[in-house]
């Protein structure tokens, strides 16, 4: 491995200011990829490529290097059957392990899109608000804002957009930073991630395995939901003050759901397995990113995992040149899935071959 040396390429720069080391690789290494969906992953490197040349993020990236840049344009210009799709990525790309500086490996976690029923409007039914971005605090990312704790002790902070169940589910929409919405009024709409307080996320999950009160090996999204209801969720509760200890919170705006998968913080749909979210102050938006390990505990068939995916989303959690979160898709089987999946696994940038230099 390498702490600089010949990888003196932009796209990895800021990844060696955070400690990362290198490998660098062929394709070859990984005969997991004659399996890998080369015109899906293509279609999103170009939606990416696309959204880099003429949109805007949702939440603001590493800025795009010069030769990345090159090869979004390209993209859009190049045929698109599976073949050249492959020929693409391996004529233009070179495989470079990122190895951080705490473990030496990767770490892989999973979301989801949640699914579940919503109001306009609080009942007995649905009790726990779903907030908009407050405005009169000034432009989204300027603001300084309260943490979880005073934000839900206050009424009129921030107008609801909808109501669910109690503040565990409002919570862990928040998490996973979207949510497709049945509302009782029969519409089908979509919450999207609109900005955040800038408080330092905490895992309640974690909390709880740390302080024994859940057996790691016992964890998953339905046990931590029952743990919460359980414990209870009004304020002066157990589980209430156990969430406020994640300072961090989330706002949204409302959407009528399409077709597609939820937007991520580039700012396109998200589509399941082939994006991921990185650490937006390290990777630019539309990296792509191999990863490689056995991910047999979070579903069957996942023994020999690699796939190449797109760098398409962030979190306030995915911290490190070496993390990735996989978007699984939407619904409660994703969520299982999302749930279990907490790995070390091989993390491999594909670097812009016109970056690499020679010693």
């Amino acid at each position: 491995m390498s702490n600089g040396g010949r990888f003196q390429q932009p796209i990895l720069k800021r990844a060696l200011a955070a400690g990362a080391s290198f490998g660098e690789l062929t394709f070859g290494t990984f005969a997991g990829l004659e399996a890998v969906q080369w015109l899906d992953v293509f279609a999103a490197f170009q939606r990416s490529s696309s959204h880099i040349l003429n949109g805007s993020e949702l939440r603001a990236g590493a800025p795009t290097t010069t030769d990345l840049l090159e090869l979004c344009s390209k993209s859009l210009v190049t045929p698109t059957n599976s073949s050249q799709a492959k020929k693409f990525f391996q004529d233009n790309f070179t495989p470079v392990r990122i190895c951080s500086e705490a473990s030496g490996a990767g770490f892989l976690t999973g979301y989801y899109e949640p699914v579940i029923d919503a109001d306009v409007a609080p009942s007995d039914k649905f009790k726990a608000p779903i907030l908009a971005f407050p405005d009169y605090l000034g432009p989204r990312g300027t603001a300084h804002l309260l943490p979880r704790s005073e934000i839900e002790k206050l009424s009129d902070y921030a107008e609801p957009l909808v109501w669910v169940r109690d503040p565990i589910e409002a919570f862990m929409v928040q998490v996973q930073g979207s949510a497709r919405l049945r509302m009782a009024d029969g519409r089908l709409m979509q919450l999207v991630y609109d900005g955040r307080n800038g408080h330092p996320y905490t895992s309640i999950g974690r909390i709880l395995i740390d302080e024994g009160c859940v057996d790691e090996k016992d964890m998953s999204l339905q046990v931590l939901k029952r743990w919460f209801r359980d414990a209870g969720q009004d304020i002066g509760q157990l589980g209430r003050d156990i969430m406020w200890r994640n300072a961090s919170f989330i706002f949204f705006r409302l959407e009528p759901a399409g077709a597609s998968g939820p937007i991520g913080g580039q700012g396109i749909p998200l589509q399941p397995l082939v994006s991921l979210a990185v650490d937006r102050n390290i990777w630019p938006y539309g990296t792509p990113v191999l990863l490689s390990g056995d991910l047999s505990a979070a579903s069957s068939g996942w023994e020999g995992f690699c796939r190449v995916l797109i760098a398409q989303d962030a979190g306030s959690a995915i911290i490190g040149p070496a993390r990735g979160d996989l978007y699984v898709g939407s619904g409660d089987q994703a969520g299982t899935i999302a749930g279990r999946v907490r790995h070390k696994i091989e993390f491999v940038v594909l670097a812009p071959k016109a970056q690499l230099v020679t010693e």
